[in-house]
């Protein structure tokens, strides 16, 4: 008995530093995109008990500033249609920037529409943010278009990066602010 404790014991150790080293692999848009990256932080997102998705924040510097490149990383635990993430993205956009201005929102939903696809379970998708650049948008390794438009690209990446975003748990652990 005493040998299958210390047996199961080793087992879950060694799961445990797999997962850590999963977590720190950098997909190949990151390597591809950066000269440097570092994993800032990540958040696994259940709601209501359910598995929505992991999101890391990869950074070309070892800390999250809006000044510098960073991606942020989203693998999906469950299936969505494009319709349900452009209408949660939009929602989101509103409220964090108390956008009154239905034909501006009107313009971003189109764009987004334009730029999502379905996700599937295991899917994975990308936003490269430079300030100084457009927001490019990956799913499952492949370009999906790009945000031109840099008011629009950091509303929408304030989804996840905002004080007031509707997880502040996740926002804080993604960049790393554990206060």
């Amino acid at each position: 008995m005493k040998i299958l404790k210390i047996i199961f014991l080793v087992l879950f150790i060694s799961l445990n530093c797999q997962a850590e080293d999963n977590i720190k692999d950098a997909p190949a848009v990151i390597k591809e995109n950066f000269s440097n990256y570092n994993l800032i932080g990540f958040y696994d997102l259940k709601v209501m008990g359910f598995n929505i998705y992991r999101i890391k924040l990869w950074s070309e510097k070892n800390y999250f500033s809006y000044q510098d490149k960073f991606a942020i990383d989203i693998e999906y635990k469950r299936n969505f249609n494009k319709d349900k993430l452009t209408e949660s993205s939009i929602n989101e956009i509103k409220r964090i920037n108390n956008i009154s201005d239905e034909e501006l929102l009107l313009n971003y939903q189109n764009q987004l529409l334009k730029l999502f696809s379905d996700v599937k379970k295991g899917d994975r998708k990308i936003a490269i943010y430079s300030s100084n650049s457009n927001l490019k948008l990956y799913h499952n390794s492949i370009l999906n278009g790009e945000i031109k438009d840099q008011k629009f690209a950091r509303y929408f990446i304030d989804i996840w990066l905002s004080d007031k975003s509707k997880y502040p748990k996740m926002t804080k652990a993604i960049i790393n602010k554990n206060k």
